[in-house]
């Protein structure tokens, strides 16, 4: 097997004593005292938007941030659940020292750490549209209203993600969970800002048994390339196949993935070749890389920074700057693609 990439080595960060937990390094001690420190007092907790990896996700405000300064700034904080095992909070502890070694503006940046509190808080910027796969189906028309995004919109989105994708791949390092879900959206002047998130599952960034992540309940299964179902193989070509599935939610608004068939079959029929479908109303050059995306071969599928070549040229034509709500109707239709009978004049 080919030996996996990360920016930040986490795996030689630890060591594993006899009972099979994880030691602290000293390079992961310097690490973690690099951590943004912020004052729990300078933080006021608010409304719970979700459970993660390691505990609850909340929106907050913040009075004062190491990174910000001393000004009001709405954020998002991700609690440590209170019946943590170590190696959770091992895990816990390395997510932040990934996204705190990350700079680019299509990464969720972290703005802070609360470490020696109870629960120890990680501060992440605030995204008002909260996460992209949530976004597209509150997007998804119905029988009196039409989309509310457009392609040109849906094509922003796709090369905000590539971006992110692209920095992580030229600092070497695989994501795992490139998904719908795992982006985390905002809209800034009316523009639509997407960027790319949640690193509990990085390499070295959480437990390498296979059934934990590539099982049957896995939360990465849809996603997961056939070598990586295979034999557990995470390179920047397997984050390229997740990223087709992304394309795939994208602009199908958010449905799911080989939505006919039960986890189970999804990992029989990736490995035995089978791809996604392509969505309704998936304009063919999208598609066309969708495809490129999904080669069996993994050395030849293309490499993120060529895939943002691709849509940043897609961009320039006029069909990809429509504005008209994604997917336009005139008249009477039976949607399936959607769920429902559309009604557009």
């Amino acid at each position: 097997m080919k030996e996996e990439m990360n920016c930040i080595n986490l795996e030689k960060m630890t060591t594993f004593k006899q009972n099979g937990t994880e030691a602290m390094s000293n390079e992961m001690s310097i690490e973690l005292k690099n951590l943004p420190a912020a004052r729990v007092e300078c933080i006021e907790i608010g409304r719970k938007l979700a459970t993660g990896n390691f505990g609850d996700v909340h929106e907050g405000v913040a009075s004062s941030l190491p990174v910000i300064g001393d000004r009001e700034t709405k954020i998002t904080v991700k609690k440590l659940h209170p019946n943590h095992t170590a190696q959770e909070k091992m895990n816990f502890l390395k997510e932040a020292i990934l996204m705190n070694n990350f700079d680019h503006p299509s990464i969720v940046k972290l703005l802070g750490v609360c470490l020696n509190t109870i629960p120890e808080l990680l501060i992440t910027e605030y995204m008002d549209c909260g996460d992209l796969l949530t976004f597209l189906r509150s997007s998804v028309p119905t029988d009196s209203t039409a989309s509310e995004v457009s392609l040109r919109d849906l094509l922003s989105i796709i090369i905000d993600v590539n971006r992110g994708a692209a920095y992580l791949e030229m600092n070497k390092h695989v994501h795992r969970n490139i998904a719908a879900k795992n982006c985390l959206i905002s809209k800034q002047s009316n523009n639509l800002i997407t960027k790319l998130g949640d690193f509990g599952f990085a390499k070295g960034a959480y437990s390498n048994d296979m059934e934990v992540v590539c099982g049957v309940n896995s939360p990465l299964l849809r996603h997961l390339s056939p070598e990586t179902l295979t034999n557990g193989q995470f390179t920047p070509k397997s984050d390229v196949w997740s990223f087709g599935v992304l394309l795939y939610e994208t602009l199908s608004l958010g449905q799911i993935p080989y939505d006919k068939l039960e986890n189970r079959q999804v990992a029989e029929h990736v490995k035995s070749g089978g791809i996604p479908s392509k969505p309704p109303y998936c304009p063919d050059q999208i598609h066309k890389i969708m495809l490129e995306c999904w080669r069996a071969a993994a050395e030849s599928r293309p490499s993120f920074s060529v895939l943002l070549e691709q849509f940043e040229s897609l961009r320039e034509n006029s069909e990809f700057q429509d504005d008209k709500p994604f997917p336009s109707y005139f008249g009477f239709y039976d949607n399936e693609a959607f769920g429902t009978s559309q009604a557009y004049f």
